[in-house]
């Protein structure tokens, strides 16, 4: 059984994450460093990078690269550009 503060503190972690990535959505064409979505989040990008490794399976990087490049072939597939 989970103590009330892990509960809390995984709770914390699910909003920064779900922070993180909204941020990733609506800044997706702005190629916005990792910097701007640390200091968004109020972390510093070795905490975002730790929680993204441990929650998401991947660096912060690599996770906004793989949304760019669905987002490239989306408007591939989808649209005349």
């Amino acid at each position: 059984m989970r103590s009330l503060a892990t509960g809390s503190t995984i709770l914390r972690e699910d909003r920064r994450l779900a922070l993180f990535r909204h941020l990733v959505e609506t800044h997706l064409t702005e190629h916005r460093a990792l910097d701007f979505y640390a200091s968004s989040i109020g972390v510093t990008t070795r905490t975002l990078g730790r929680l993204c490794r441990a929650h998401l399976g991947a660096a912060p990087q690599t996770l906004i690269n793989r949304r760019l490049a669905l987002e490239a072939r989306r408007l591939l597939a989808y649209t005349s550009k």
